[in-house]
């Protein structure tokens, strides 16, 4: 099985080189596109918050808010009383920080595999900054930009229920035993130098993956992969190029919800769509959430579990 898996894997990334080779122009085009949209859409955002939260973390800024939270988040879902910290920076940030913050707390704080799961999950949602910079940029409609943030954000939490209460814990997080308890506070002139660094490389980490889905996509495309795929979905929706936007948005979110709303779908089919897609986060932001995960040791198949959920 590991073999099949290890054939399968080399033969999709050179039939990926085959394709970008045959036709460079137009990949490279593509790639550069993906890297445009990190560079003026994502980062300006996303790099602030991510020193930002990390400094707080490592301060403990936030502590006050956990006391607040601690009641719900034991009852409900079973969670510890500093992970309340964890959500507010998360909402904050957005994905996938939420990942990145719920595995540093996992291995600060020695959370069990279904308790990293859980905050992940609750964690794993849009910020403010994609909710009403990105998506109400594409729909220009506030009420719709609510009430898709409203649907997204009570998603994470039924999300994070159902998970609460599946079956008991085996086995601990990946360094649980060793990591179990807060870690020393660093230096006060180490920190800040600490908390860009991890930032750089979390950046680097998601500049990577959506440039490398934003060339999957016109890939999937362009060789009419997602063709049969696009045209059932055409017959229920009667909406060609809707079919691929939703499609695109289920590899990359900010591609395809600009596809979608460029296709002239009716509200009350772009809305909930948009939901959806903005829920799931797309394969992109799902391998960015597993990617930061895994030494927390939630699995790829674990978040795509918890994304498709929601």
């Amino acid at each position: 099985m590991k073999k099949l898996k290890s054939i399968l894997t080399a033969a999709f990334f050179i039939a990926a080189a085959l394709i970008f080779l045959s036709k460079p122009e137009i990949y490279a085009a593509s790639a550069l596109s993906g890297l445009t949209l990190f560079a003026t859409g994502i980062l300006p955002s996303l790099l602030p918050f991510l020193v930002i939260s990390r400094l707080i973390t490592d301060t403990g800024a936030l502590d006050f808010v956990s006391p607040v939270l601690r009641r719900p988040l034991k009852s409900l879902y079973g969670l510890p009383e500093k992970s309340g910290s964890v959500l507010m920076l998360s909402l904050l940030c957005g994905y996938p920080a939420g990942a990145r913050l719920s595995s540093d707390f996992s291995e600060s704080q020695g959370l069990t595999f279904r308790e990293t799961r859980t905050l992940a999950a609750i964690a794993s949602v849009a910020g403010p900054s994609f909710l009403f910079g990105v998506i109400y940029g594409l729909i220009k409609d506030l009420r719709a930009v609510f009430i898709i943030a409203a649907c997204h954000y009570l998603s994470a939490l039924i999300t994070g229920f159902v998970l609460r209460n599946g079956k008991p814990d085996k086995y601990a997080s990946k360094g649980a035993a060793l990591n179990a308890g807060p870690k020393p506070s660093a230096r006060q002139n180490d920190a800040l130098t600490e908390a860009i660094e991890a930032a750089a490389k979390t950046a680097v980490t998601v500049c990577g993956f959506i440039t490398l889905f934003n060339l999957l996509s016109d890939m999937l495309k362009n060789t009419g992969i997602l063709a049969p795929a696009a045209a059932l979905l055409t017959r229920l929706i009667s909406n060609e190029r809707a079919a691929y936007g939703i499609l695109t948005g289920l590899i990359e979110t900010s591609r395809g919800l600009s596809e979608l709303m460029k296709s002239g779908a009716a509200p009350s089919l772009s809305i909930p769509v948009s939901a959806a897609i903005v829920s799931f986060g797309g394969l992109s932001v799902v391998m960015q959430s597993a990617a930061f995960l895994k030494r927390a040791g939630v699995s790829f198949f674990s978040c795509l579990l918890f994304k498709l959920l929601q």
